[in-house]
């Protein structure tokens, strides 16, 4: 029987899987140092090289490192580290393969320790998530702990994990955010709430800060889906994910602001691309809320953090009169529309406008999510039909 030697394994390592990946059907992109794995559009793996190394790993859009090349093709096809070894130098398939290196890893959730549950919470605090709702995230299972990070888990229609995603708990962690080994990302986290209303997500603590905002402002909180990223697309296959969506009456896709321009049109696209498959299953086109100015992503509560909110893109951002300053809390009217701000609602006579803002102003007034609005915080309401004629006004 074949073995691999000490110097294959560390070629392996260091071959550029390019040639091996287009091999296996995939379509690989070249962004910098990072290789972009593709499926029919949707970004699957992302790789990157490390020069001090010498060798190509696992990562995410932040470039945190995970597993090497060897365990991505043990992933792909399955089988055992030898094999993968040699597939990757390309070289002839053992006939039997002998039992050398780990056996292909399935995704198992570590054990969960009072010590990494209490620095979990702790970090889930620091973040402005609420006790109430990481409670609640818990109880559903979609949170779970483990040694300096916190899961981010996916499960199937049996309860059974398929995915996890680690966030460090440590800010000095080499790799603040990683996907687990084994993880397949088509079980996405989900965070039940309420059936009506669905939000998908990139991340899970923008999943819990929706459910937070939406029980602070006194409203029913929406079912929440963590695509775990805007190139994910393989989790709207799944049919009880199908079942969710097609089911609610109103579906949120939450972007992102990115650094740059070119970031931002790629992002856009690949949102645009969740939205045009969730309007498949649903027969009607999602919302895409996208964060205020200076918020890169969903706010966390304003009454304990602004944390996400903090870095604003323009210094000029920073002076405007109507924008809070990195010090204070985010608030919203409606959701998107931040307190203080003027919003249009703009359209074509006789479409409804009128009638819309009085449903928003009872929104508002009630608390009763007539228009399936998401998060809305409750209070006083006027409004002020000033192109209505005086004779139509009561006395």
């Amino acid at each position: 029987m074949s073995r691999i030697t000490d110097a294959e394994r560390e070629r392996a390592r260091r071959t550029d899987p390019t040639e091996y990946l287009r091999s296996m059907g995939y379509t690989v992109r070249r962004e910098g140092r990072h290789l972009s794995v593709r499926r029919n559009g949707e970004e699957l793996y992302r790789l990157t090289f490390l020069p001090h190394e010498g060798r190509w790993v696992r990562c995410d859009k932040t470039a945190s490192r995970g597993d090497d090349v060897i365990s991505l093709v043990r992933e792909i096809e399955d089988v055992g580290y030898v094999e993968a070894v040699r597939r990757l130098l390309g070289l002839p398939s053992s006939p039997v393969e002998p039992l050398q290196g780990e056996p292909p890893r399935r995704l198992r959730l570590p054990p969960e320790t009072p010590d990494a549950r209490e620095a979990g919470r702790a970090y889930l605090r620091s973040r402005g998530i609420s006790d109430s709702t990481i409670k609640y995230a818990e109880a559903a299972k979609m949170v779970h702990y483990t040694d300096g990070g916190v899961l981010f888990v996916g499960r199937d229609p049996k309860g059974k994990p398929r995915c996890a995603t680690r966030r460090a708990t440590n800010p000095d962690d080499p790799t603040p955010k990683r996907d687990l080994a084994g993880s397949d990302k088509s079980f996405p986290p989900i965070l039940p709430g309420s059936t009506r209303t669905v939000w998908i997500v990139e991340g899970g603590l923008d999943a819990l800060a929706v459910h937070d905002l939406a029980v602070e402002r006194g409203v029913t909180p929406p079912t929440v889906i963590v695509s775990g990223g805007a190139m994910v697309r393989s989790f709207l296959e799944r049919e009880h994910v199908r079942r969710i969506l097609a089911q609610a009456e109103r579906v949120v896709i939450a972007c992102e602001r990115e650094a740059s321009p070119e970031a931002q049109e790629r992002t856009d696209e690949a949102h645009r691309r969740q939205a045009a498959m969730v309007a498949e299953i649903t027969g009607r086109d999602p919302v895409l809320w996208r964060p205020p100015p200076g918020c890169k992503a969903l706010p966390t509560s304003g009454k304990r953090s602004a944390r996400p909110c903090q870095k604003q893109r323009l210094p000029e951002a920073r002076q405007a009169a109507n924008q809070p300053s990195p010090e204070e809390p985010i608030d919203f009217t409606l959701p998107g529309l931040l307190t203080g701000t003027v919003g249009l609602v703009v359209a074509p006579g006789a479409t409804g406008k009128s009638w819309w803002a009085l449903q928003a102003a009872a929104v508002v007034a009630s608390g009763a999510d007539t228009l399936g609005l998401g998060p809305v915080p409750t209070g006083k309401a006027v409004l002020l039909s000033a192109e209505d004629p005086p004779s139509s006004h009561p006395a």
